[in-house]
């Protein structure tokens, strides 16, 4: 078919099918456009034009069809919800469309939405269902070979270097793959039992059926084994107990795929010990292929106590699409701050589905409640009802379980941009399927014959197509943007401090976003730094430099601060910006209240943390203010008992004071008392090395690390006790791996060579790591996230 004969209709579905077959694996390989940003721009362009082809064709046609059940209002309905919930929020910008169209968003929602929409009105024919199904297993070919090379050949391999730990598959993390896994070997189960199909392609459905299976036990999620049991189950029920074979004297057929999940499944469920060492049956294969999964998030109860006092707060509406990170900062359980994560904004709780809740409140609830509940009611009638058509009960049956499969998934786990979107495609190939067979009616509003009808029609189809391009434009923007920001912090880290500033600047004019401010005001401060660490008097030039980066930074970090005024990280980044002024030999006036009343903020915005009390401690001791600082401390630590940054500075303000003795004998007294607690092990090592008695230094580091062996801190004084010790061999390894698991703390190369050659492992390093106001590794996972 020649390219000018295809009508609109035609070009709106083959624009929405390149799509869906796309999105499972497009990325851009370019450094500064990250996965999910290229997953957007494949999705607005997508949804995009083939909507806008769509309208252009039914103002065309002069009719508009559309399929007629109760679960379709409530599709309409949420977008409408989440908009609402946006524009009451505190941050509409942030429900609205967010840094990049996150999936919580109204922005991405509506997207959503719209595709299930374009789907089940251009996949009406049994045909073109078809063809979707064709471009979920080529996404299934290509995320599973590129799975199964990162499997046995690592990240190295030619072809897939752009692949990381944080994104391992252009689909999205390990759970993602995981879960495409699972609805890829329900697919794949149902075919073999419900189509009529040729040895060879049953031979390749086999076969992809045990990669499948493959890939969800070296990935291992536990909620994809729980909710593949259930669904492999309740099929065998529903094939062997609940459907009739054809011929009385004909046998009940068994699913041989939907067995073997099953039975898989639970082995993984229950997930047995298979070695003496401890080993279970889950870590066998991820083990020894190196492939770790960590997938970290709130539990269920942790987001009940979030979402309790945000309903309290605003039931209706919750505190707004895109915006949980900041209900977690303000309502968390006091027990997080006892763990590594104390400091983490997480943007989503439990999972996907339970996260809405808390943003767009009980309305938001019920209405999500009211379309799963029709759409399951509507599943169950649809797969009980006799269809003599075998093709057409397939792809009926099968796009309902499979889009549930994907629904169920959610209420445990947060989906990639691309797993959501499959959601939503395959919901709306439910409701294609469904037409296609007559099980739903089809309804169509005629306008061409009716002049006032046709005007109020054209209008209203004009009016979406406008709103069409207006939200692509947005979205690109905030693309652009998203680019163009990552670039910037490339450019930053390799150095070119003013090249970075430039590309960060050109993010804030394509989207006025507080992150994007935020970052040119830290350029604008490590500008600044720059100039004052150069050693050397600044000449008149570098002192008007210094003077237009410092104006930058305070006026930058200010707008992010109007853009979003209940974001903690901004008033932060403001109080940290104005403490750095404090000190001489700047000594800025007023920079002591401007951080001081910064600080005091932040605190409201995040009232269970230590870290603003830490801060405010540190502005006192800056000013000299130590029993302010003191106080302030004691503060920090009462939140989290084993706050290191706040032990570090207590040792410094004794040892500044000359209260070591003493300071060591309050801390002995506190290891007593908790001999557990890793953090006053390190304080009191700490001041035992500031006094010089390294073999009782020593002795404390060592419990510390035996308590904690990851204590970065810990094991950077217990290598310099050693080496003060004389012990060089053992405080080469020591810090050797160190080294390795801080790559970027570029000192402890210096501290090996020193030891290696004979002299002070400290030698050359300014100001010496015990002098120094912060710990010498600030990304311990003891103390940051």
């Amino acid at each position: 078919m020649q390219f000018k004969n295809l009508s609109l209709e035609k070009l709106s579905f083959f624009s929405l099918l390149i799509t869906i077959i796309l999105v499972p694996f497009f990325f851009i390989p370019l450094p500064s456009v990250t996965v999910d940003t290229a997953k957007t721009i494949l999705l607005v362009l997508g949804g995009v034009i083939s909507f806008s082809l769509y309208l252009i064709h039914v103002v065309k046609r002069g009719e508009f069809e559309y399929s007629s059940h109760r679960s379709i209002w409530a599709v309409v309905l949420v977008p409408i919800v989440f908009f609402a919930s946006a524009i009451l929020s505190h941050s509409p910008a942030m429900g609205l469309f967010g840094y990049n169209l996150e999936i919580g968003t109204w922005a991405f929602i509506t997207l959503g939405f719209l595709l299930t929409f374009l789907v089940s009105v251009h996949f009406r024919t049994k045909e073109r269902i078809f063809y979707s199904y064709l471009a979920f297993f080529v996404g299934f070919a290509i995320i599973a070979l590129l799975a199964l090379v990162k499997f046995f050949f690592g990240v190295e391999v030619p072809g897939v270097n752009f692949l990381t730990e944080a994104s391992p598959s252009p689909l999205g993390s390990w759970t993602d793959v995981g879960v495409f896994a699972g609805a890829s070997a329900i697919l794949i189960f149902m075919a073999l039992e419900e189509m009529a199909l040729s040895t060879r392609s049953r031979g390749i459905l086999w076969a992809s059926f045990v990669i499948s299976l493959f890939i969800m036990v070296v990935v291992n999620v536990q909620a994809v084994w729980i909710v593949s049991l259930i669904f492999s189950l309740v099929y065998l029920l529903f094939t062997f107990s609940l459907r009739a074979p054809v011929e009385a004297s004909a046998e009940r057929k068994l699913s041989y795929g939907a067995l073997a999940l099953l039975v898989i499944s639970i082995l993984f469920v229950f997930n047995p010990l298979v070695s003496s060492s401890g080993a279970r049956l889950g870590d066998v294969l991820a083990n020894r292929l190196s492939i770790a999964n960590v997938t970290v998030r709130p539990t269920l109860e942790a987001t009940y106590e979030v979402t309790r006092p945000v309903i309290k707060e605003s039931p209706l509406f919750g505190s707004g699409p895109n915006t949980f990170g900041q209900s977690w900062l303000t309502h968390k359980p006091e027990g997080v701050n006892q763990t590594v994560f104390w400091n983490t904004p997480f943007e989503y709780g439990v999972g996907f589905l339970p996260t809405l809740i808390v943003t767009t409140g009980l309305l938001g609830g019920i209405v999500l409640l009211a379309f799963f509940a029709l759409y399951i009611l509507l599943g169950m009638r649809a797969l009980f009802t006799p269809n003599e058509d075998r093709l057409g009960h397939f792809l009926t049956s099968s796009s309902f379980l499979l889009s549930l499969f994907m629904w169920a998934m959610m209420l445990a786990y947060v989906p990639s941009k691309a797993m959501l979107t499959l959601a939503f495609v395959f919901t709306g190939l439910f409701y294609a399927s469904l037409a296609a067979s007559g099980l739903i009616a089809k309804r169509v509003i005629l306008f061409h014959n009716n002049s006032k009808l046709a005007f109020i029609a054209i209008l209203l189809l004009v009016a979406l197509l406008v709103g069409n391009v207006t939200y692509a434009y947005g979205a690109g923007r905030q693309s652009v943007a998203s680019i163009y920001f990552q670039k910037a912090v490339r450019t930053a880290q390799a150095g070119d401090l003013g090249s970075a500033k430039a590309l960060a600047i050109r993010a804030t004019n394509m989207a006025s976003e507080d992150i994007y401010f935020s970052g040119v005001s830290q350029i604008s401060i490590a500008e600044a730094n720059s100039i004052l660490s150069s050693g050397t008097q600044p000449t008149e030039a570098e002192t008007a430099q210094f003077q237009v980066a410092l104006r930058d930074a305070i006026t930058s970090s200010q707008l992010a601060i109007k853009l979003r005024p209940e974001s903690y990280s901004n008033w932060i980044t403001l109080g940290s910006l104005y403490e750095s002024l404090v000190p001489p030999p700047l000594g800025v006036e007023g920079a002591y209240e401007s951080a001081k009343d910064a600080y005091m903020t932040a605190m409201t915005k995040n009232p269970t943390s230590p870290e603003p009390h830490f801060l405010l401690g540190r502005l006192e001791a800056s000013k000299q203010n130590m029993g302010e600082a003191r106080n302030h401390i004691k503060e920090a630590l009462a939140l989290k008992s084993d706050y290191a940054e706040a032990y570090y500075l207590l040792t410094q303000i004794e040892a500044g004071e000359n209260n070591v003795k003493e300071a060591i004998k309050s801390a002995q007294s506190l290891a007593m008392l908790a001999p557990e607690n890793p953090g006053v092990l390190f304080q009191l090592g700490l001041l035992e090395y500031t006094d010089n008695n390294y073999p009782n230094a020593l002795e404390a580091f060592s419990h510390a690390l035996r308590i904690s062996p990851d204590y970065a801190n810990a094991k950077y004084f217990y290598g310099l006790t050693l080496a003060k010790m004389g012990e060089d061999e053992r405080a080469i390894k020591i810090f050797e791996e160190l080294q390795a698991s801080n790559p970027d703390v570029t000192e402890l190369a210096q501290i090996i060579s020193n030891i290696k050659a004979g002299r002070d492992a400290v030698a050359g390093l300014e100001p010496s790591p015990e002098d120094r106001p912060t710990p010498p590794i600030t990304n311990d996972t003891r103390t940051s996230n």
